[in-house]
């Protein structure tokens, strides 16, 4: 008998394979009386000759014989093809028995490299499909298997642009892209962090200038959703001097589309010329991909 042993997940120990009720194996056993080419029927011990074709092993006096070549075992019940028998001669067949070992995981729960297996509830085990590449497992008592593939409170990427050329105008009321910046989200999930800085601004006379900042799929243009604005303050002497904008916004797009977040430029008061990066004056806008 096999002294082979599994690992059962119900009792959580390593047992013999054969220690069960059922007989991994029988054996029956017969004594030649002289001249059989085959054997068949009850044997010494009255045990009827029972076997799953292939799962079957015939000795001659303890000598293994050779399958399809020594004998021919193709009806379950019988043995044929021998090469006659002497009286005396003892004929055994091993009869192995398939079984299958409870409790064990089946390889097509797994669809592909990296993927882990995970306990689901009490005694159940599920698939975690691998995550992408750089993510932390984290526990997530919401999800099926309790953990989850993140990128928590990690930057994901930086994008930037920046100019030192001065834009000038007069005309109130007109929206302008002063200047944009675009980012493919990696996450559908995560959060784009806004940071505007333009300098140099200034208004020949008494006057205000407003940036919005504003968000869209489409390159280019004034369109798109508002997420900011910020205005300077109007000199009420005539002249308003240069100075500067700052601004951080928070937006989620929800998608991995490509997003323009983009400066515009506006008048909102009559008189005077605008300018925006005055004197050669660095003004930017940098977006940040921030993992939920």
């Amino acid at each position: 008998m096999a002294v082979l042993k599994y690992y059962n997940t119900a009792t959580s120990a390593w047992e013999y394979i054969a220690a069960s009720t059922t007989a991994n194996f029988t054996s029956w056993k017969k004594t030649a009386s002289g001249g059989e080419t085959s054997v068949s029927g009850t044997d010494d011990n009255a045990v009827t000759l029972s076997y799953t074709v292939g799962l079957e092993q015939v000795f001659i006096n303890g000598v293994l014989q050779v399958r399809g070549s020594d004998y021919t075992a193709t009806t379950g019940t019988s043995i044929t093809g021998l090469t006659a028998l002497v009286a005396g001669d003892i004929v055994t067949v091993v009869c192995y028995a398939p079984f299958n070992i409870a409790n064990t995981i089946a390889p097509t729960v797994i669809d592909a490299k990296g993927d882990l297996l995970a306990g689901t509830a009490a005694d159940t085990v599920g698939r975690l499909a691998v995550g992408a590449n750089g993510n932390v497992l984290t526990a997530a008592s919401g999800e099926a298997t309790g953990l989850k593939w993140d990128f928590p409170g990690k930057i994901l990427q930086v994008q930037s642009t920046e100019t030192a050329g001065t834009v000038s105008w007069g005309d109130t009321g007109t929206e302008r892209l002063f200047f944009q910046v675009a980012i493919t989200p990696k996450l559908s999930t995560s959060n784009i962090y806004v940071f505007v800085m333009v300098n140099g601004i200034a208004n020949a006379n008494a006057g205000r200038v407003t940036l919005i900042t504003k968000q869209n799929t489409t390159d280019g243009g004034t369109t798109g959703t508002e997420i900011g604005r910020n205005s300077t303050a109007q000199d009420s002497s005539g002249t308003n001097g240069q100075s500067s904008i700052s601004a951080i916004m928070k937006h989620t797009p929800s998608s991995t589309a490509t997003r323009y977040y983009k400066v515009i430029y506006t008048k909102e008061d009559n008189g005077g010329t605008n300018y925006l990066s005055q004197y050669s004056n660095y003004s930017s806008i940098m977006v940040m991909e921030v993992a939920p």
